[in-house]
């Protein structure tokens, strides 16, 4: 594989798991709703509860605004895009130009399309970038119990929300922490922070999210 095919697939990782949240909710931040954190016990039943209502999705779709900070540059790059979801383990994240790049994550790996070129990586190829991607996979509309050997979690209810908390347990994990808010359904996301490094951060803002439309199945597959 190309070192430019390697730095794109390398790439995934803070596209998907490093935003800052876009300008728009930043400033509308301070008026987020209050939560309350859970003991260890309604953190259990909690996952539970998230794992049964999420079985229930076969397709999510949404689009999002990300804001990633690159702290090595001092710069931030905004994007928008959309995201597919078939249950129980593909997901289609496209980000719409000028990016012009979509990501696939499903069993076989990971892979990407632009404009100008495609590669793929299998699950026994570098499987820290791997893991990484189907831990966003499983943050965002996956089982969170799939989380707890690699994360130490914890989670907090609102009034209209429900926000879960994750902090790598092993300093070498590409994705050092991650913060998502669901709806108080469990299953519609409402936005993420997923931290890689010491200072690299994405936020993602989702809308119009759809749960169990009609979903093309090759949309969840690499072409």
């Amino acid at each position: 594989m190309s070192v430019t095919r390697r730095a794109a697939i390398a790439g995934a990782v803070s596209v998907l798991a490093a935003p800052r949240l876009a300008r728009a909710d930043a400033d509308a931040g301070a008026a987020r709703e209050p939560h309350v954190e859970v003991d260890a016990a309604a953190l259990a039943a909690l996952l539970t509860e998230v794992a049964k209502a999420r079985r229930a999705v076969k397709t999510l779709t949404a689009s999002f605004t990300q804001e990633r900070v690159i702290a090595l540059l001092a710069t931030r790059v905004r994007s928008t895009g959309k995201l597919v979801m078939v249950g129980p383990d593909r997901l289609r994240w496209e980000l719409a130009p000028p990016d012009r790049i979509i990501y696939w994550i499903t069993p076989d790996g990971i892979a990407y399309r632009t404009p100008r070129s495609s590669a793929a990586l299998p699950p026994s190829g570098q499987s820290a970038k791997v893991q990484a991607l189907a831990d966003v996979r499983a943050m965002i509309g996956g089982d969170l119990h799939t989380l707890e050997k690699r994360y130490t979690l914890s989670a907090s209810r609102g009034a209209t929300e429900v926000t879960f908390k994750g902090a790598a347990r092993e300093p070498a994990t590409r994705v050092r922490s991650f913060e998502v808010t669901t709806a108080k359904d469990l299953v519609r996301p409402v936005r993420a922070r997923i931290v890689e490094g010491k200072r690299d951060a994405t936020e993602i803002v989702f809308e119009g999210v759809k749960i169990n439309e009609t979903v093309d199945p090759a949309l969840v597959r690499p072409s």
